[in-house]
């Protein structure tokens, strides 16, 4: 779209060229997870919450996975024939505990929190405003939330765990600065701290080469084991396209 089309599709945003998609939008995520647990429990699957992987072993090609009950402190072992290690910003972290995996073979996961902002009220935009993106983020986005507020985000801000979910309300000048850009009209004080992700990203050298990583025995040597490292945005959205491209070429 010219800049003059843009004008007329979102009077409030500057642009000299832009991209219309129709296409594109949000989801309600809760209500996606909640459906997704839905569907693993009509199935006879168990989610195991307050839980957490002390070790895997394989003893006659099975996987003994002991769990540890973070409220009781007893530990568990699952057994299974295939293992898929989905475990998101801490998916390196299970990938150690498996034995004979060789830790050459793991990637080292980065943690880059993304923070939000929000506005008081929405002045009158009705769609998603992407920016180009920047570096390892898609750059400081506006986004519409299900009841039509507005959220701007995230950024990218190097952190040494992922145990800090709380805004860096020092960035509120950063994202000004970057809204400002295409929203020339907003208000610094109309910013409010919202709330913040961590990704988990397996390349800071080279952003280009930044992917979802399918790691199997191709890769590790080890049967029937899948680790799926470096899943961020839009890992949520993705999910079920990643479980069909997973059954369908490996199981």
């Amino acid at each position: 779209m010219t800049q003059k089309k843009i004008k007329k599709l979102e009077p409030l945003i500057d642009g000299v060229e832009g991209l219309l998609i129709p296409s594109s939008g949000i989801i309600d995520s809760i209500s996606f997870m909640r459906a997704l647990i839905g569907e693993i429990i009509d199935n006879s699957n168990m989610i195991s919450y307050n839980s957490s992987v002390e070790k895997i072993f394989t003893d006659n090609k099975i996987f003994n996975v002991l769990v540890k009950n973070t409220t009781n402190g007893e530990i568990y072992k699952l057994k299974a024939k295939n293992l898929i290690n989905s475990a998101g910003i801490y998916a390196s972290d299970v990938a150690k505990k498996i034995e004979n995996l060789e830790l050459n073979k793991i990637p080292v996961t980065y943690y880059a929190k993304g923070n939000y902002f929000s506005l008081n009220k929405n002045p009158g935009i009705n769609h998603l405003i992407y920016p180009l993106p920047d570096g390892f983020g898609l750059g400081i986005h506006l986004t519409l939330e299900l009841d039509n507020s507005i959220k701007f985000g995230p950024d990218v801000e190097w952190v040494d765990k992922p145990n800090d979910y709380k805004v860096n309300e020092s960035r509120k000048k950063f994202f000004y600065k970057e809204i400002h850009k295409y929203f020339p009209t907003i208000n610094i004080n109309d910013l409010n701290p919202s709330y913040s992700g961590i990704r988990p990203i397996t390349n800071k050298k080279d952003k280009l080469m930044r992917d979802f990583e399918i790691n199997t025995e191709i890769n590790h040597g080890i049967k029937n084991l899948i680790n799926l490292y470096g899943i961020e945005s839009p890992g949520l959205t993705s999910s079920l396209a990643l479980a069909k491209n997973i059954i369908e070429r490996f199981f």
